[in-house]
């Protein structure tokens, strides 16, 4: 039996779902095991792969069902034929969910306990309140992802989804890039298994991480790449880490014409690869950063006209991670016009 219907979300995201009564449980196994959820988890159904547009839940039998996007309905109804019967999430036992499509019943297992798989991708190109991924992450109530975050061309709308405030680890990367908000806060998000690129935000003058504790990529405040050109937030004012300890790989400030000191970073202890503070014209200080430990990779402080860098050439080589008597002098670059060696 194959149909197609529509997911009707508490938050009025709606969804498509093809082939779903392919993945129902006969009738005595549901009841049995939606009473006793330590024994679902050999009998739910689980997502197994996701992209921007579906996500693929496989069953225990075999068998699949494809979410979809949909379209919008207040019922959870959509007016295309054949597609207009609503999906609800009926019963949340523990980490066991029950989707009932009228008189057909699915049941998702804990598809969170290692982090919801694939990426969470938020387009404001593309966005107008539906989003499989989005939509499925808050039906389980996911808090990590596996994959990636990516939030692009997007404005203000694009950022109320609770969703947002409750990820707290990202496997992948998170990249924000391209948007049209002043604003943007990961409230929850303590850990971060790859990059983090804040990067082309024009309006964007406040970026908030305040539980962030760790980066094991590295963390781009704008970007420099001599091959593709510089990148950067002309606006930001205020980069926000306060809690952030560690950055496994290079920590770089670049192009943010706003950013008058590095304030946000006072709990960083440790940069793994290389450190890079380039083209932030207001940039006046780096005191912010007084509390590094450790710097492993190279140090350079370029082309940021206001900063006093015989001020940061000194405080740099205080640090107890950087010694100078074990560097030459390519490990820590200064401007030599505005500090002669």
């Amino acid at each position: 039996m194959s149909r197609t219907t529509a997911l009707a979300l508490p938050f009025t995201i709606v969804m498509s779902v093809l082939s779903f009564a392919a993945c129902n449980l006969p009738e005595n196994e549901r009841t049995e095991n939606r009473d006793d959820p330590s024994q679902v988890g050999s009998a739910a159904c689980t997502v197994t792969e996701t992209d921007e547009n579906s996500i693929i839940i496989r069953c225990p039998d075999g068998s699949e069902a494809t979410i979809n996007h949909g379209k919008d309905g207040v019922d959870g109804t959509n007016t295309e034929p054949g597609d207009d019967e609503a999906c609800t999430l009926i019963e949340s036992n523990g980490n066991v969910h029950t989707l009932k499509c009228g008189s057909d019943e699915i049941i998702l297992g804990d598809n969170c306990k290692d982090g919801f798989p694939g990426d969470l991708i938020i387009s404001g190109e593309q966005f107008n309140g539906l989003n499989s991924v989005m939509a499925t992450m808050n039906l389980l109530g996911c808090t990590q992802i596996q994959g990636n975050l990516e939030i692009q061309y997007s404005d203000s709308e694009a950022l109320t989804d609770p969703l947002l405030s409750k990820i707290t680890h990202v496997g992948g990367s998170v990249t924000i890039t391209s948007n049209h908000f002043s604003e943007f806060s990961l409230a929850g998000l303590k850990s971060v298994g790859g990059d983090i690129t804040i990067n082309q935000n024009y309006e964007l003058t406040t970026a908030g991480f305040p539980v962030l504790e760790v980066v094991d990529g590295s963390l781009n405040v704008g970007i420099y790449d001599p091959a593709q050109g510089y990148g950067g937030n002309e606006k930001l004012t205020d980069a926000l880490f306060p809690q952030l300890t560690k950055i496994g790989q290079n920590f770089v400030i670049s192009g943010n014409g706003s950013l008058q000191n590095l304030d946000g970073f006072t709990s960083l202890l440790s940069i793994g690869q290389d450190l890079l503070i380039r083209q932030n014209h207001e940039l006046l200080n780096i005191e912010g950063i007084k509390s590094l430990e450790n710097i492993t990779g190279n140090v350079a402080i370029l082309q940021n006209e206001l900063l006093g860098s015989c001020d940061a050439k000194m405080q740099i080589q205080k640090l107890p991670g950087f010694a100078v008597e074990d560097r030459d002098a390519e490990k820590l670059v200064i401007d030599p016009d505005l500090c002669p060696k």
